[in-house]
């Protein structure tokens, strides 16, 4: 997840791809060497990298980064099945939802909500429903990063758009720029730039496109360019600027008008 292209502090203090640094470590080795101890100087270099830890916590132990959140997350929002086959370097591992339920009751006093994450975001055919109803977003993934699993990797619209890097890690593009930074990685972020830029943009001209002037000689447009949600409804304060007591005057004085008009129809007919 953390396989980033220059050294980072995120989780762990690591140099630049760790993965590729750990995979020197294991070639080092001379061969017929013990597979464990291989393995033990791989990890070496993500729980001890600095060279200033005498013990690896690997269970337990301190939590500096507030990772528990994520299982309170998951005991009580989103819902997150792990599973592990026979096909992995990993012991098989089936998910079991009762198990967790107890889980989450013992730790938190809750249980998990299956479907909350479905209900809230529609998450069945997901695409369909960011195509009806979503847009102005974009996805943006790193292969390396084993959350692009379940990722969205391909444009859904013009405007809901996937920017995928085959090489780019957990929210790399995210991260503080650095003079290291590889080009595909700048030119990630110079499109994400570019496409909410355009949004503003395109913001901006439907804006201009409202009504803003007068339409009629009764159908009346007054703006302000420093006033909020309607400001001129509120009540009248003694810190009112100029401008806001100008305003109500102006739409007194025409209110005054259409009922003056108004009232002579009445007499002339």
């Amino acid at each position: 997840m953390t396989d980033y292209p220059t050294p980072a502090n995120f989780l762990q203090n690591l140099p630049a791809y760790p993965v590729k640094e750990m995979c020197k470590i294991i070639d080092s080795f001379p061969a017929g060497a013990d597979v464990v101890e291989k393995a033990f100087a791989a990890a070496s270099l993500y729980y001890n990298y600095t060279g200033d830890q005498k013990c690896f916590q690997v269970e337990g132990g301190d939590d500096p980064h507030g990772l528990s959140g994520w299982d309170w997350q998951a005991c009580t929002e989103m819902v997150m099945p792990t599973t592990v086959s026979n096909e992995s370097m990993f012991p098989p591992f089936n998910f079991s939802y009762e198990e967790r339920s107890e889980r989450c009751l013992a730790s938190y006093g809750v249980r998990p909500r299956m479907h909350w994450i479905t209900t809230e975001y529609g998450g069945h055919k997901i695409d369909k429903v960011l195509k009806r109803f979503g847009s102005n977003i974009i996805f943006s993934n790193g292969m390396r990063d084993p959350w692009s699993r379940g990722g969205v990797l391909k444009n859904i619209s013009s405007s809901i758009i996937a920017l995928v890097t085959e090489k780019g890690a957990h929210h790399l593009d995210f991260r503080s720029a650095t003079k290291d930074d590889p080009d595909w990685v700048v030119e990630q972020r110079r499109q994400e730039v570019e496409i909410i830029h355009g949004w503003i943009d395109q913001y901006n001209k439907d804006i201009a496109q409202m009504v803003l002037k007068n339409i009629s000689s009764s159908i009346i447009a007054l703006v302000t360019e420093k006033g909020a949600h309607h400001l001129d409804f509120r009540s009248a304060t003694k810190d009112d600027p100029d401008w806001v007591v100008e305003q109500r005057r102006q739409e007194v004085e025409i209110i005054h008008g259409w009922i003056d008009q108004y009232n002579k129809d009445i007499a002339q007919m």
